[in-house]
């Protein structure tokens, strides 16, 4: 079962809760709005899921960097409505044309932000530029690993 110590243990990914089989897992709001797993241990089977798919309790390796590269989109007008140099705009357009889906942070009609999976580049406007706030994942976790069974390319 997933023990934080403390919320600085959680970076709020959802993780934890898309992939819990049982769906003891519910991400819960804290007095400033974040959002942070909350386990119903009556339902936990102990499967050990939630801790293995933590990024924050799985650490990478520490190594050094061999290269680094920078880029932009030639491309004025998509460059200027972005928040990566455009560089977003070319890796989705990739995946879409390739029939792929590509899952990103959108405003919903709550002005709430949530992940989101689009299949077409006219639904692309609506995933460029940061939003600096939690997103929720859950469900677009989900999908996207389902996605991915399925053979069909994904950007997350």
């Amino acid at each position: 079962m997933l023990k934080l110590i403390s919320k600085h243990d959680c970076c709020g990914c959802t993780a934890c809760a898309s992939i819990c089989p049982k769906g003891c897992i519910a991400m819960t709001a804290d007095s400033e709005g974040f959002y942070y797993p909350e386990i119903n241990e009556n339902l936990c089977i102990n499967c050990g899921l939630c801790e293995k798919v933590c990024p924050l309790l799985h650490k990478p390796d520490k190594h050094s960097i061999l290269n680094v590269y920078g880029a932009k989109n030639i491309d004025d007008s998509v460059r200027f409505t972005s928040s990566s140099g455009g560089m977003f705009t070319l890796f989705a357009m990739d995946v879409l044309n390739k029939g792929g889906v590509v899952f990103g942070a959108a405003f919903d009609g709550s002005l709430q932000v949530c992940h989101t999976g689009i299949s077409t580049i006219q639904e692309l406007e609506k995933l460029r530029g940061s939003k600096y706030v939690q997103s929720d994942a859950a469900d677009a976790i989900g999908n996207a690993v389902s996605l991915l069974k399925r053979d069909i390319p994904v950007l997350f």
